[in-house]
């Protein structure tokens, strides 16, 4: 072990000097992300414009980020209300008579990050052997890392 060099953190109790893989916090031999920015971006859907919204963030790093974003389910499901869940992310949940759809993405050009939410429900209606749709008005908080690494493009 002493022919390989770098920095490396062992958990409390560990040897540094002995330790490998699991008992790590840190080590330099193994890839890792660089936190450049963390932001909050709220998004109000419209319940008038078919329960979608989106909301945008100028970053100004002049390439395209990677980007880790979660953002919380709304509290309309009967099963999973409040979920804390990583964008993009296609959530549902069940309601009695039908279904919750939330639609969370992210997305990002050289300058701006945008995040978008859609949310409504299906109800089956017996009467008339149709889907009833209802859209919503809700306000996320899509919480994003934006990260030092360039967002491959091919």
């Amino acid at each position: 072990m002493t022919d390989r060099y770098g920095i490396k953190i062992s958990q409390s109790g560990y040897d540094v000097l002995e330790e490998d893989g699991e008992n790590l916090v840190f080590s330099s031999e193994y890839p890792t992300v660089t936190i450049r920015e963390k932001k909050t971006v709220a998004v109000t859907t419209d319940a008038g414009a078919g329960g979608v919204g989106s909301n945008t963030y100028t970053h100004g790093f002049g390439y395209i980020p990677q980007a880790l974003a979660f953002v919380t389910t709304s509290d309309l499901g009967d099963n999973w209300p409040g979920a804390y869940v990583s964008a993009p992310q296609t959530w549902m949940d069940f309601l009695a008579d039908g279904y919750l759809y939330e639609d969370f993405s992210v997305y990002s050009t050289a300058n701006v990050l945008t995040c978008a939410a859609a949310v409504y429900s299906m109800e089956y209606n017996i009467g008339t052997e149709e889907w009833d749709y209802t859209y919503y008005t809700k306000t996320y908080n899509f919480d994003v890392l934006l990260l030092m690494e360039e967002a491959s493009t091919s």
